[in-house]
């Protein structure tokens, strides 16, 4: 064998040494999942499970981090900023985004249900941009109906569904997965007490569902028993100790973990029949058109507010004139004695309603006298009491007392 012969023998021998050495390296790199969330997300440490169970060969196939706020939609993680820089750290392959539940919060007379998601779209679209300039890709966690308003699965997954497909993002469905599971094993508690939180069976459900979609390994012959660290409720700390998260009986456990599987193949589906049945989405209540003139409105008026969640409120409105302009002294009082008030220029419209803006609650109150009353709605997207979402909320005063 000649000189040069010899060298490109050689030559090719560490090519190919360096190529198979270069697999060995990418096979073996873990893939990084970053979860942005609440507490739908860290109950029951729903990374540190999916981890678990990614890794139970004792391989080192997945590291998770998680940044979660208690209650928050994704608007609030934007403007908090721990979410976002956590994304440009880069390094992700997948950011897993979890949307308030409601899909941002939205109370209506005082109880809370499913909002407009215009929010939660323009909010996971500012995140989905960020995590693109990464390199990493947009998976949106599909999650569950409270357990008494099972039909808001429907709502819920035409959000996520448009949404993704507008996005080109994974999305992961939790929520349709959960409801067949409750349908197949009524017994088996998936709920926490509140109707809305997971119990370890349930984020078990979300861990396997999570793993079926983006891992591209079968789940199917998992334990039915996981052990992880856990985190803090923020993401910000994990334990070194592995504590058990869940113990379900086998046959729980092969049920979720064969829907989780069948959820791959049927995902086509459920995107088709969730855009093709768009929901109706609560609007503020209508308003009649009034029926006196702005004299009728003036002086004192007294009666209650149905506008906070679980804090029932009384509110007194005093209008009078001042020149040209009208105004109102606004005084709001808690049942637990919490008083919010100012004063406010009054606008008018054709119809007979008027309305102010709300500097203390972020809201807009808009009014009308009809049939000796002062009835109305307040409206607010950006509420002091929320950072995020919207809430809509009745009022009817019948007491008039002149000033």
């Amino acid at each position: 064998m000649n000189k040069e012969k010899f060298i490109q023998g050689l030559s090719c021998c560490l090519l190919i040494l360096l190529l198979a050495g270069n697999s060995a390296a990418t096979a073996e790199r873990p893939i990084k999942l970053l979860f942005i969330g609440n507490s739908l997300t860290y109950g029951n440490s729903l990374p540190s499970m999916l981890e678990a169970m990614a890794n139970s060969d004792g391989t080192n196939k997945v590291q998770v981090s998680m940044v979660t706020i208690g209650g928050a939609a994704l608007a609030q993680h934007w403007f908090a900023g721990r979410a976002l820089a956590a994304i440009q750290q880069g390094g992700w392959d997948y950011v897993i985004l979890q949307e308030y539940s409601a899909l941002g919060p939205t109370i209506v007379n005082g109880n809370a249900v499913l909002a407009n998601p215009e929010t939660f779209y323009a909010f996971a679209t500012l995140f989905h941009n960020a995590i693109q300039k990464t390199g990493a890709q947009t998976a949106l966690m599909l999650t569950w109906a409270r357990q008494q308003k099972t039909g808001d699965q429907a709502v819920l997954n035409h959000a996520y569904a448009q949404l993704a497909t507008a996005l080109d993002a994974q999305l992961i469905p939790v929520g349709p997965v959960w409801q067949q599971v409750r349908q197949q094993a009524p017994g088996l508690a998936l709920y926490l007490d509140d109707g809305l939180h997971p119990a370890a069976a349930g984020t078990y459900v979300a861990a396997s569902v999570l793993y079926a979609h983006l891992l591209g390994d079968s789940i199917l012959g998992q334990s039915a028993t996981v052990m992880a660290p856990r985190f803090d409720h923020t993401g910000t700390h994990k334990s070194t100790t592995p504590r058990p998260l869940v113990t379900l009986a086998d046959h729980h456990a092969a049920l979720i973990q064969t829907l989780a599987v069948d959820s791959v193949n049927t995902l086509p589906a459920l995107l088709q029949h969730a855009l093709k049945h768009p929901p109706q989405h609560r609007q503020a209540p209508a308003l009649p058109s009034g029926d006196s003139p702005k004299a009728s409105i003036l002086g004192q008026w007294s009666g209650q507010l149905a506008y906070f969640m679980a804090r029932p409120a009384t509110l007194t409105l005093s209008f009078y004139p001042q020149g040209k302009q009208w105004s109102v002294k606004q005084k709001i009082v808690f049942n637990n004695g919490d008083t919010l008030q100012a004063t406010y220029p009054v606008a008018w419209q054709d119809n007979g309603h008027f309305y102010w803006g709300d500097s203390l609650t972020g809201s807009y109150f808009y009014g009308v006298f009809h049939n000796n009353k002062l009835t109305g709605h307040i409206h607010s997207f950006r509420s002091a009491y929320r950072q995020s979402g919207s809430r809509f909320g009745r009022w009817a005063l019948s007491s008039n007392h002149s000033l």
